[in-house]
């Protein structure tokens, strides 16, 4: 499964000639994309004006529809914690979405 990030579905909805075929030729039940992720990219499009987010909030919902929505779940929180404390021991900590992303992905 791919498993989809922010940045590249901005790309996708932006039409970048590497993001746009490679996600076309994939069957949805091949795509993944983690709800924190869906959180992220709702959270940027609502802090919109509203006549900029509603066209772009159906856009979002219509790609996401068919895709899998990867939860965050107690298994997800265990491995997050545990990635956090290994990045911040190495001194190689990273943003705290990302530890979230990193642990359900």
């Amino acid at each position: 499964m791919l498993i989809l990030e922010s940045n590249t579905i901005g790309y996708y909805f932006r039409g970048d000639p590497q993001v746009v075929p490679r996600l076309q030729a994939l069957r949805p039940a091949e795509v993944g994309v983690l709800a924190i992720v869906e959180y992220e990219l709702r959270y940027g499009l609502l802090r919109l004006h509203p006549d900029a987010a509603t066209p772009r909030l159906a856009a979002l919902a219509q790609l996401l529809r068919p895709m899998q929505i990867l939860p965050f779940d107690s298994e997800c929180a265990a491995q997050a914690a545990r990635i956090r404390v290994d990045l911040e021991a190495a001194g190689t900590p990273i943003g705290p979405h990302d530890t979230l992303i990193a642990a359900t992905a």
